[in-house]
């Protein structure tokens, strides 16, 4: 995500924004679905979505989180700030569709990656010191299950279980990753697709042998079914590890306008697509199969172009910095005007948070 964590754009590499970009698309495309899954049709799109563009997506995080800014605790707090914000805006619009529940604790829809990220970029850099590691936390993932506790309370299911990806992208070298980035591209193409199928063959088995889908990857075991579970959890690996590679090696090199742009102000995106789709999703609802296809179409264009343009990337940081700066430290904050707005900042984030819980008390007690 380009973030105020912000690289330089001409040192970046084309190949990265790309990666990131697609995965963005995927990502926006697998939510506008997902409360259709339902139809047959649309159900298996998603199921495919769903089996990779996380896994990848946290790959590549990993891979970008190795640098200091990443861990630096200015980075951290920003995400909990967008964390909360995002979260405050779930609630406010799921009180006015009729929800009753409220909860900072269990992440709303896509706000769970927020919250792991701050964990794994704190952890990270610690716990990658072992080369055993990511053995370790692929053990301990399929492991998890066995408890049916390890559920949506701070995201910890999806914490555990997606972390090897983000550490696979952490250890993954720059020296590496510019090998498979520079391979001849007929090799890579064709290893690419081999992936992709391989990828396709393995999901369908646990769809249709084992009757389980990628929710396997993270929710508890079903004690009633207990083998197949364990078995499609670590296919669930499998397959995500297969669709990175195929992805990363038939990702384009050079730059595709706004995919490419995407991919560099992909938060912006990623926190203001969900809660627009809140918005739309009766709509989306009562349209018929081939408009829900087409309306995802514009959906993702418009994302992709819209929100992830950089005036809406450079809008977005700025209201997710002056949140932040209520919490960090300022060489102003002695003065009037420094205290000024780290109380207004502190503030803000105070009332965003009490319009949704006074919503839930007053419907609770009304």
């Amino acid at each position: 995500m380009k973030d105020s964590l912000r690289s330089n754009p001409a040192a970046r590499s084309a190949f990265w924004d790309n990666f990131k970009g697609i995965l963005i698309a995927f990502v926006v495309l697998g939510h506008f679905l997902y409360a259709l899954s339902d139809n047959s049709t649309i159900g298996s799109i998603v199921t495919a979505i769903y089996f990779f563009h996380m896994p990848a997506f946290v790959f590549a995080s990993g891979f970008f989180g190795k640098s200091k800014n990443a861990q630096s605790a200015g980075s951290i707090v920003k995400l909990l700030s967008a964390y909360l914000l995002l979260t405050a805006v779930h609630l406010f619009l799921l009180f006015f569709q009729g929800g009753s529940s409220f909860s900072i604790t269990s992440p709303y829809y896509s706000a769970w990656y927020l919250l792991a990220l701050i964990f794994w970029r704190m952890i990270t850099p610690y716990f990658a010191r072992s080369k055993w590691s990511l053995c370790v936390l692929v053990i301990a993932a399929i492991l998890c299950g066995f408890w049916g506790d390890i559920q949506n309370e701070f995201a910890v299911s999806r914490i555990v279980a997606y972390y090897p990806y983000y550490l696979a992208g952490y250890m993954l070298s720059k020296e590496d990753a510019l090998k498979i980035e520079n391979l001849p591209a007929l090799k890579r193409i064709a290893v690419g697709i081999i992936s992709v199928c391989i990828a396709a063959c393995i999901a369908w088995f646990v769809v249709n042998k084992l009757d389980l889908g990628y929710q396997a990857a993270f929710n508890p075991y079903d004690y009633s079914r207990l083998p197949a579970h364990i078995l499609a959890r670590i296919l669930c690996y499998i397959i995500s590890s297969l669709c990175i590679i195929g992805l990363m090696l038939l990702t384009p090199r050079a730059k595709l306008s706004f995919i490419t742009k995407a991919g560099r102000n992909t938060l912006s995106i990623y926190l203001i697509h969900r809660p627009l789709i809140l918005v739309l999703s009766k709509l989306i609802a009562k349209l018929s199969l081939p408009l829900v296809f087409v309306a995802a179409a514009l959906f993702v264009v418009v994302s992709l172009l819209v929100f992830g343009s950089e005036l809406v990337s450079d809008l977005v940081n700025k209201v997710i910095g002056f949140v932040t700066t209520g919490f960090l430290p300022s060489k102003d904050n002695e003065t009037k005007v420094g205290i000024g707005v780290r109380a207004a900042a502190i503030a803000l984030v105070f009332a965003i948070l009490a319009v949704p819980l006074l919503a839930y008390l007053v419907k609770t007690v009304f």
